[in-house]
């Protein structure tokens, strides 16, 4: 894939990896704190990096359509 569609492709690559490190190190944090406040926080970092995982899926999925 070339073009406008190889770039997409790269971008959405990057964006995924930086989805996946936010995810990880909040579910680090997780693990390292007791304090429910802070917990829930993290929770909500975990997720929503999930749901820009899932939207960037979905990028790849439209760029590779014909």
């Amino acid at each position: 894939m070339s073009g406008r569609g190889g770039r997409m492709v790269r971008t959405s690559h990057a964006l995924n990896n930086v989805f996946a490190k936010i995810m990880y190190a909040a579910e680090l944090a997780m693990d390292q704190s007791s304090e429910a406040l802070i917990r829930r926080e993290l929770e909500n970092i975990v997720r929503l990096a999930a749901e820009g995982g899932s939207l960037v899926t979905e990028l790849n999925s439209t760029a590779c359509e014909p």
